[in-house]
């Protein structure tokens, strides 16, 4: 892993308080933005309250998620090539997954309301309860922007291939069980 995104629209004080346990290169926080026009913003600072008292500051990136959510929906919409079977960049390929994850990853619809001062406009709307794939999809989307990989060469990532699919072998330590403490017995010494 490269590096994670922690959405902080919910439970905020918690969430920052499980980032800060993590380098910014490994965990950030993240809070998505409808009308953020880039796939994500610089961080700013943003007071963290808990029941209602100020608990410290974090630096909370925001993340564009209409334009994440509509290039990942043209990426789904994308075909192999018929004659070459070549994938087009951003092709998304999945394993063998259950149709609730599906569904979840195409929960939402870009669709034209009426906003509360009378004007049309074009908003993302659920149209199954349960969007946990495609918010995770857009997160981590988020973090591999973050991280640079849109401007990676192929030489890059043939060495992230080589740097991280090779299982590391995993050494077992030895199980070490202490021992109590023996009390100096003033009759022995």
């Amino acid at each position: 892993m490269r590096m994670m995104a922690v959405d902080t629209g919910y439970n905020t004080a918690k969430v920052c308080e499980f980032v800060k346990k993590f380098s910014q290169t490994q965990v950030i926080p993240v809070k998505g933005r409808d009308k953020l026009d880039m796939i994500f913003s610089a961080p700013k600072s943003v007071e963290i309250t808990k029941a209602g008292r100020k608990i410290g500051t974090t630096k909370i990136f925001g993340v564009g998620v209409s334009i994440i959510k509509s290039e990942l929906y043209g990426f789904l919409k994308q075909q192999l090539n018929p004659e070459t079977g070549e994938m087009p960049t951003g092709y998304c390929l999945f394993p063998p997954r259950d149709p609730a994850y599906f569904r979840g990853i195409t929960a939402e619809e870009i669709m034209q309301v009426t906003n509360k001062k009378g004007y049309q406009q074009y908003q993302w709307v659920k149209k199954y309860a349960r969007n946990e794939p495609l918010d995770c999809r857009v997160y981590a989307r988020t973090a591999a922007a973050v991280v640079g990989m849109d401007r990676w060469t192929d030489n890059r990532w043939d060495i992230e291939l080589l740097n991280h699919a090779q299982p590391k072998e995993h050494v077992e330590k030895p199980k070490v069980t202490p021992q109590p403490k023996k009390k100096p017995n003033p009759f022995l010494d």
